[in-house]
């Protein structure tokens, strides 16, 4: 991994989270809490081994060329031992990030195996710290994984792991943060319910700050709701009453308008639940690793809607299996709608306010 996480960032990032469960981890500590220190030592260098080892593993594969020689820039002549050293090296340059999963790691992973032969030895009902314990080691892991790899998609970079892989992590670390706090403010000593309390103080500016953003001084022009299609009905009536329309018809490809991601494009397929020939033309180019798939749907799209040809409109209407025809008001901008040869051809299924549904009949699609 040629950029690691930095600790002060790891720290910024999870910091809030950290410090109640390293404090938890010395609460257990002092109270003899049943740990398998040994074992989870060895078990975590190893994981952060095999990872570690996996990482130059597949740099090496990447770096080849096809002849099978290494493409590493150095000062010297290029070596495996060579790249192991230099990798290492880099490696312990965000020694505090490493230091802090492994940490964090080793102390759930003792804990929790600890706590389960202890239950298991005196047949108790198991102890809420070994779930506790499990969220931390799972929540360790999945941020641990991307410092080492990561799903490599059209950026070439880690950007998309890591902001998945930590949004479960956060959820795992809140969680089991918030045990070890309560535990911590009910049972802890001075020190450690003051810096608890600063922590969670200091994690919570962001909140206070963002909310009233966030909802324009707790106003929300449509009012307080969880529907996340609640502009249209505000916005556009009319477009949000024929995708209601939609949402209750058969199962069928819907042609829509396709237009660029972040925007109203594929609003149809979105809210109505019906499949679409093509969405955000860059997002399924980069989830699908390539554009093979996306082909000429674009074009043919456009061709659909502006080709006055029947002919041709139906060309593209068997290519896809299209069931309904939309147009609305992103039709009507994107595209100069040559609507005629869907009112000679088609059945009107919706229609409301300047928005209309065409049916393709079976028949046809055939």
């Amino acid at each position: 991994m040629i950029y690691p996480t930095r600790g002060f960032y790891l720290w910024l990032m999870f910091g809030a989270l950290f410090v109640p469960l390293f404090l938890f981890f010395g609460w257990l500590w002092r109270r003899g809490a049943p740990g398998e220190w040994k074992w989870g030592t060895i078990l975590v260098l190893a994981l952060i081994g095999l990872l570690y080892t996996a990482s130059i593993g597949l740099g090496l594969g990447l770096a080849r060329t096809e002849q099978g020689q290494l493409l590493i820039l150095a000062q010297g002549e290029a070596t495996y031992g060579g790249l192991l050293v230099s990798a290492l090296a880099h490696r312990l340059r965000f020694g505090v990030s490493l230091l802090t999963l492994a940490g964090l790691l080793i102390g759930g992973l003792s804990f929790l195996m600890g706590q389960i032969q202890r239950d298991e030895e005196e047949r108790q009902p198991q102890s809420p710290v070994a779930f506790v314990m499990l969220m931390t080691l799972l929540g360790g892991v999945m941020v641990l994984a991307p410092e080492f790899v990561y799903l490599r998609d059209v950026f070439g970079a880690r950007m998309n792991t890591i902001f998945k892989f930590y949004y479960q992590a956060w959820m795992l670390w809140s969680l089991a943060a918030a045990f070890a706090a309560v535990i911590l403010l009910r049972n802890g000593r001075r020190i450690a319910k003051a810096l608890v309390i600063v922590v969670v103080l200091l994690g919570l500016i962001y909140p206070v700050l963002a909310f009233p953003t966030k909802t324009q001084q707790f106003r929300p022009a449509a009012g307080y709701t969880l529907d996340a299609s609640a502009y249209l009905e505000r916005n556009q009536p009319n477009e949000a009453a024929a995708i209601r329309w939609l949402a209750e018809a058969p199962l069928g490809v819907v042609a829509e308008a396709v237009g660029g991601q972040y925007t109203g494009f594929a609003r149809v397929a979105t809210h109505s639940g019906q499949p679409t020939v093509l969405g955000w033309p860059g997002h399924q180019g980069q989830w699908r690793g390539g554009y093979t798939e996306v082909g000429t749907r674009e074009t043919d799209i456009r061709t659909l809607y502006e080709t006055p040809s029947w002919q041709t409109a139906l060309e593209v209407i068997r290519r896809y299996d299209i069931a309904y025809v939309y147009i609305g008001s992103l039709e009507n901008s994107a595209y100069f709608v040559m609507s005629e040869k869907f009112e000679q051809n088609l059945h009107l299924g919706f229609e409301q306010g300047g928005v209309r549904i065409f049916l393709v009949p079976p028949t046809l699609r055939q």
